[in-house]
């Protein structure tokens, strides 16, 4: 009877484990990195653009209001203080636009929110009691209705006047006009133009909507040029152009620093984040003597779209001569597929343990073999710690000390060349 009731709670604890392998994965932006590419994890797909297909981009994927610019592909804004959008027929003097902050502010798109774009102001209105910068939530409408004033520079370094008047039913409606002259020019967006993406974008050279962005669901991460926000010497952040990879809404991604990749396991949930840049542009760094290389001992994980678990491991970057990325991803089956020989079965007891606490090994063995291998491996399949356990016939328990670091492992059982696998956990 002891034995039929420790079998079934081997079978209730039994679970499905899965490990890295290294798949070499080739992604370009171009020269110059002149196109985006938008990538799916799971499915090892990609969608591309060039990124100088569009001025700016209007969040579609449900009731937020950010607008964000081609800041990539060299598009700028600035708020003109003391305007609102009831001066926008007015000639406006812009001497002093990249100088005198006290007239201008230049506003950039949040690098850590897809929710908060240029035009925001570095406000999302649902966390600032409906201010969205460019405009605020009416009550009594239900609408946000547009009050600030800005100078636009295009992609293609035309400067205009530009305002979003309002954004009613999911259309906005936003007007422009080049800069001190007198042909006025209003368009819509309407959110059901993208449905179930994050954005739609305009162009203002060809006064177009384009639609070049994939589903919300069928991306991962977005490879492209973009502004990030840099610490100075100082300790002030300040805007530089740069390539990286940002990441989907929702996805999770954490960072794994100064741990060699084959010894990298997955940190606890506190480690993953939805800022969209954790993966950002800092997996690269630039010598002048020795050009681009790949920052050693990092390691990225990413929740993707379908909620599965993924590795990140960049191997080479290609520069702006071509835009090249190699980068591994993929995770198959850990090679434990054999299975005990009847009446043999193990728990790990507790299976989530804080620091160097020891675990216990409690094994049904059926005394085919005196002695069994205990070997555990980090969640990149690399041994990291073995024992060689006695076994007689019925229950064996075993205290395993141990130094691993934080992260999931891979515990697996070897009797006779039969083997099974359990997963612990360290916090």
């Amino acid at each position: 009877m002891k034995k039929v009731f420790f079998q079934i709670i081997i079978l209730l604890l039994l679970v499905s484990l899965n490990v890295a392998k290294s798949t070499d994965v080739s992604i370009s932006v171009g020269a110059q990195y002149a196109d985006q590419v938008w990538y799916s994890i799971p499915n090892n797909a990609e969608n591309s653009a060039p990124l100088a297909s569009w001025d700016i981009a209007f969040y579609s994927y449900d009731q937020n209001a950010s607008i964000r610019i081609n800041s990539g592909a060299g598009a700028k804004v600035w708020e003109i203080l003391g305007k609102t959008i009831d001066d926008f027929d007015t000639n406006i003097d812009t001497t002093g636009l990249t100088t005198n902050p006290e007239r201008f502010v230049e506003w950039y798109n949040s690098d850590t929110s897809w929710t908060i774009g240029a035009f925001n102001r570095g406000r999302d209105g649902f966390e600032n009691e409906g201010d969205f910068g460019w405009g605020a939530y009416n009550m009594n409408t239900h609408a946000i209705v547009g009050d600030k004033l800005f100078i636009y520079r295009s992609i293609e370094g035309v400067y205009y006047v530009f305002t979003i008047q309002d954004l009613i039913g999911g259309t906005f409606t936003f007007k422009y006009k080049i800069l001190n002259s007198s042909q006025v020019i209003t368009r819509e967006f309407s959110k059901s133009l993208a449905t179930s993406k994050l954005f739609g974008y305009y162009l203002f050279s060809s006064d177009e909507i384009v639609d070049i962005e994939p589903l919300q669901s069928d991306w991962d991460l977005l490879f492209t040029k973009y502004i990030a926000m840099i610490p100075d010497n100082n300790g002030s952040l300040v805007p530089y152009s740069v390539m990286g990879v940002l990441s989907n809404k929702g996805n999770e991604v954490a960072k794994v620093e100064n741990v060699p990749i084959d010894q990298a396991t997955i940190p606890d949930n506190s480690s993953f984040f939805t800022n969209i840049s954790t993966i950002g542009h800092t997996w690269k760094a630039y010598d002048a003597h020795t050009g681009w290389s790949i920052v050693p001992d990092l390691t990225y994980f990413v929740r993707a779209q379908d909620q599965e678990l993924y590795r990140i491991i960049f191997k080479s970057f290609g520069g702006s001569a071509n835009g090249n990325i190699v980068f591994d991803n993929s995770w198959q089956e850990v090679g434990v597929n054999e299975s005990f020989a009847a009446g043999d079965s193990f728990i790990i007891t507790p299976n989530i343990i804080e620091g160097n606490s020891p675990f216990e090994i409690v094994l049904d063995a059926n005394a085919l073999s005196n002695n069994a291998i205990m070997d555990v491996y980090s969640i990149t399949g690399v041994k990291v710690l073995t024992r060689s356990l006695n076994i007689t016939d019925g229950l064996n328990a075993f205290s395993i000390s141990h130094n691993l670091a934080k992260g999931m492992y891979i515990v697996t059982i070897n009797i006779n060349g039969n083997i099974e696998a359990q997963k612990l956990i360290i916090e």
